[in-house]
């Protein structure tokens, strides 16, 4: 058997669904939370609060992510 090209098979899969934006913001905070001081995290975690808020930068993307799904 020959060896396949990488993502030659990609169109056979299935599509995973896109995560909701909530929890994207929390994975990312869990994750670079032990990276950052108390000050870092707190004004990352203000910066990822407005980023998610109704009509914000992330809900218009997260449209445009789910449109494309």
């Amino acid at each position: 058997m020959g060896r396949l090209k990488l993502f030659s098979l990609q169109d056979t899969l299935p599509s995973l669904p896109v995560p909701k934006l909530r929890s994207t913001c929390e994975g990312f905070l869990e994750s670079v939370r032990p990276l950052l001081s108390d000050d870092e995290f707190q004004h990352t975690t203000q910066i990822i609060s407005d980023f998610a808020s109704a009509g914000g930068q992330g809900e218009r993307l997260q449209k445009a992510l789910v449109e494309m799904a």
